[in-house]
């Protein structure tokens, strides 16, 4: 992503997105930190860091094929959006982009 930034909430918001996306429907994306790493674009160590913070927050768990949201997680992950939707509303810059 040339030329766009995204600050921490954009990260946190990336990578839940990502996670709920690998593990809806009927077949399970792998949704391993290498995967999300690669999926979000940052480094497998900053990715690494950034889940551990979230893991430890409550909002995602880990389990045979990768991370998975818990409801608190789901949650945040609405509240993210909804929060996201209405600064746009506004002509605000949405959460993530600087």
């Amino acid at each position: 992503m040339a030329g766009h930034r995204r600050d921490h909430w954009g990260i946190v918001g990336g990578l839940l997105e990502a996670i709920e996306t690998g593990r809806r429907g009927e077949i399970r994306m792998n949704v391993s930190p290498t995967h999300l790493s690669i999926q979000v674009g940052l480094s497998y160590d900053r990715s690494v860091s950034y889940l551990y913070d979230l893991e430890r927050a409550g909002l995602l768990e880990f389990d045979v094929i990768g991370a998975r949201l818990t409801e608190k997680g789901e949650q945040f992950l609405a509240d993210y959006r909804a929060w996201s939707r209405a600064l746009e509303s506004y002509g605000l810059q949405s959460p993530g982009r600087l």
